[in-house]
């Protein structure tokens, strides 16, 4: 049953996050209320949307993926997010089940801010795939807030037993920031910002606050690796010239998803490896 219900949480979650994406405009400086306040409208006609075309998935599949106000096709991309998003929070629970024996309120107050920081993760990697842009209106509170875990955590008495196995509450996170920040930084500066944006950068410092090491490292190694497998197949395709922008923030993102989920598997069989 709790399953059931996080799963269902991620749902609405991936809802709300595909409205943020919907609504970012990299012409208008809307804050933060401005992409989350006000009823959602049809993407075709404008018109408002009641409550039952609102329902993660349920609304998609009764209305056979088509507006109910104007019979137009509604964008595939919705169920998709909404489901990433319920898988996503299914695995935060799970992994946050594994290393925590209570559901005490630390657990909860642990795993709303992990449920958070992936909610932020894909609206930045939507958002970044729209526009190319990451915008520092949510980019800065995300850092803001994974500055502020370790402190939340040492208050509590668990400052030693976070989601990423920090063993020094702070020094594990900023390390992290500045080797994941510090490489993309690095060649930001010897691309002179055509390799990749100064977003890339600080999305890279909010994914190592979150990870700290060595899990950032491997993030980055990572982010490229998906990036090239999928630029190459777009060249392959003709999707994409070799001079043509490819966002880079979505790779960061899945580097950074990856790391955290399967992370201590991947080091562990790599320097598996190594050592045989």
């Amino acid at each position: 049953m709790s399953s059931l219900l996080v799963f269902l949480l991620g749902l609405s979650v991936g809802s709300f996050v595909n409205v943020i994406a919907d609504r970012f405009d990299s012409e208008k400086d809307k804050g933060f209320v401005a992409l989350t306040s006000g009823r959602s409208r049809c993407d075709h006609c404008k018109r408002m949307l009641g409550v039952g075309e609102l329902v993660p998935i349920l609304s998609f599949l009764t209305q056979k993926g088509r507006s109910r106000c104007c019979s137009k096709k509604l964008g595939l991309h919705y169920p998709i997010i909404e489901l990433i998003m319920g898988g996503l929070f299914l695995l935060v629970w799970y992994r946050a089940i594994g290393l925590y024996a209570l559901l005490s309120t630390s657990f909860f107050i642990i795993i709303s801010f992990w449920f958070l920081f992936v909610a932020l993760l894909v609206a930045l990697a939507l958002i970044d795939l729209r526009t190319y842009l990451l915008p520092d209106r949510l980019m800065f509170p995300g850092i803001i807030l994974a500055l502020a875990y370790p402190l939340i955590m040492a208050i509590m008495g668990t400052a030693t037993i976070v989601l990423y196995h920090a063993k020094q509450w702070w020094l594990s996170p900023l390390s992290g920031a500045l080797l994941f920040g510090g490489l993309l930084y690095l060649i930001y500066l010897i691309s002179r910002g055509r390799a990749m944006g100064f977003g890339d950068v600080k999305l890279g410092i909010f994914g190592g606050l979150m990870l700290g090491l060595p899990l950032s490292g491997l993030a980055f190694f990572l982010s490229f690796i998906f990036g090239a497998i999928v630029g190459v197949a777009l060249l392959l395709r003709g999707k994409k010239g070799i001079k043509d922008m490819i966002p880079f923030g979505p790779f960061v993102v899945l580097g950074i998803l990856v790391a955290l989920f399967y992370g201590d598997w991947i080091l562990h069989w790599y320097f598996g490896l190594i050592y045989i």
